[in-house]
């Protein structure tokens, strides 16, 4: 607004009819343009405060989303005790994990995790449900399952990949059987030797490659054998160039006769402490365990 009036009265009436700002005749050109800039710039930060509101509230609603698709209760089994959980460091990102009966009478354990973060990392996890959710309700072998999962994935991950590993354990003869895709390996830990076993039989990335075969590893569980799966968040997390990965062994053996619920979060203490804080630890943690008890 330019104005030759100077009256409070005068600019008043001027600032409730729409004007921003104004000008008192007569004015310098180097005011004008400058009091143009601060405009443009205002006007620039609200667009850009208003964008990112948005955007909060669609990570918010993915967020919501993602934890819809994590088992809401963990199934029962006498003789058998199952805990989970799901640490999110940034929001929204791509680790999955599900426990379901198979049609063997099988319990089966999932873990899962996609290349990326974020919203396409969460739209990822969801198309994956989705094909293991189908897939489950075939009887086949493990083997079988993840290479049913690949084909589904493939071309539908958005050049994403996922890794991941699978354990279907009988729950009469405690025979468990395991697959992996390019996922860490699940740990079991012998509280009778006091050993750590780890499974990773051979197999590649889901949603990459189009030939793929997994091998299956089998393991005879006993009374107060402790088994974990987990994603990369906790292994790879750093002390300085030392990754937790190398005292994970050692954390199962010292903790073990803690509950399977506290143990699993003192695992998240730990790694937690190992980086120097949550807000150092920039991928998810997920963990799945369970134990086979007296029976």
């Amino acid at each position: 607004m330019l104005t030759a009036r100077s009256q409070l009265e005068d600019l008043l009436e001027g600032f409730e009819t729409g004007a921003n700002d104004y000008l008192r005749k007569p004015f310098d050109a180097r005011e004008l343009r400058a009091r143009v800039r601060t405009m443009l710039a205002i006007k620039k930060s609200a667009r850009i405060q208003s964008e990112y509101a948005s955007l909060q509230q669609e990570l918010e609603i993915a967020w919501r989303i993602q934890q819809a698709l994590l088992p809401g209760e963990l199934p029962r089994e006498d003789g058998i005790t199952i805990a989970a959980r799901y640490v999110a460091m940034a929001g929204v990102g791509g680790d999955f994990y599900d426990i379901v009966r198979l049609p063997g009478g099988e319990i089966g354990f999932l873990m899962a995790d996609v290349s990326g973060h974020g919203v396409p990392a969460a739209l990822v996890v969801s198309v994956f449900k989705m094909a293991f959710t189908i897939q489950k309700e075939y009887p086949q072998d493990p083997g079988q399952l993840f290479e049913n999962l690949n084909a589904i994935l493939i071309g539908n991950t958005g050049g994403e990949f996922i890794t991941g590993s699978f354990a279907a354990l009988d729950p009469r003869s405690l025979m468990l059987q395991v697959v992996n895709g390019g996922h860490p390996p699940l740990l079991v830990h012998r509280r009778r030797t006091g050993e750590i076993i780890s499974l990773r039989p051979h197999g590649r990335i889901l949603g990459f490659f189009a030939e793929v075969s997994f091998e299956i590893a089998r393991l005879k569980l006993e009374t107060g054998d402790r088994v974990i799966q987990y994603t990369d968040g906790l292994t790879e997390a750093r002390r300085g160039g030392v990754l937790f990965e190398t005292q994970l062994n050692n954390l199962l053996k010292e903790f073990s006769h803690l509950p399977l619920d506290l143990f699993l979060d003192q695992l998240v203490q730990e790694v937690t402490a190992w980086s120097g804080g949550a807000d150092k630890i920039h991928d998810d943690v997920a963990l799945l365990a369970f134990e086979i008890t007296d029976r």
